[in-house]
């Protein structure tokens, strides 16, 4: 509430809203939800992107290695290229977590930051808020 307000409030047993302020609020609000909506949209189909890029990565990569393993003409090799199947598709798991990981935070930041700027810039007390009437 304005100093203005508040003094036309006086002893009401409600206080007086300063309705232009409270839009012109509810305008920044909006527009920073608006701007962490989008860029949540646009991290969630990077993120969709990456997952289905590698899943189809893999799904290629697992029908050559059962190709691989058919062909193995004696068991020692079928354990062998068993082994380094599961050491390639173990690495290549865990590089993939570490870029959804990333995706991720980035998509948190990119998300936040509207919302973050809003808010400093309308706290009481700081160096640019919305006007007052």
């Amino acid at each position: 509430m304005t100093k203005g307000a508040r003094q036309a409030a006086g002893n009401a047993p409600f206080p007086v809203l300063d309705y232009e302020r409270m839009m012109a609020l509810s305008s920044a609000n909006l527009e920073a939800m608006m701007q962490a909506s989008e860029a949540v949209l646009k991290g969630l189909a990077k993120l969709n992107g990456e997952l289905v890029g590698f899943a189809s990565a893999r799904i290629k990569e697992q029908l050559e290695g059962g190709r691989s393993l058919a062909e193995c003409g004696n068991w020692s090799d079928a354990l062998e290229k068993q082994a380094s199947l599961m050491q390639n598709a173990s690495a290549q798991y865990f590089a993939e977590a570490r870029k959804l990981s990333s995706l991720a935070s980035e998509l948190a930041l990119a998300s936040w930051t509207p919302l973050q700027n809003c808010l400093k810039a309308n706290l009481p007390g700081s160096a640019r808020q919305v006007p007052k009437s």
